[in-house]
């Protein structure tokens, strides 16, 4: 697992990535930036936690990583890989 989009969005413009309003932002731009395919790129729908859909997914992957300071306290109870 790769991208979570409007935080990542803001931590790349904010490091110079790429430069605010020089087009928009996209899956397409994390691809460019990252070397990634589409397919390895999930984007929390809209109305959806976060961090429920974060390790949830991370369940059903088996070979994926998310890389973040939270260590997910509130769904240690749930999954045994926390």
């Amino acid at each position: 697992m790769s991208a979570f989009l409007m935080n990542i969005y803001f931590t790349l413009r904010d490091n110079g990535a790429f430069e605010q309003g020089k087009g928009r932002f996209s899956i397409a731009l994390l691809e460019q930036i990252f070397g990634l395919t589409d397919n390895e790129i999930y984007v929390v729908p809209k109305g959806r936690q976060a961090d429920d859909f974060i390790v949830e997914s991370l369940s059903h992957l088996p070979v994926s990583f998310a890389v973040t300071n939270d260590r997910f306290r509130d769904f240690e109870a749930r999954y045994d890989f926390l």
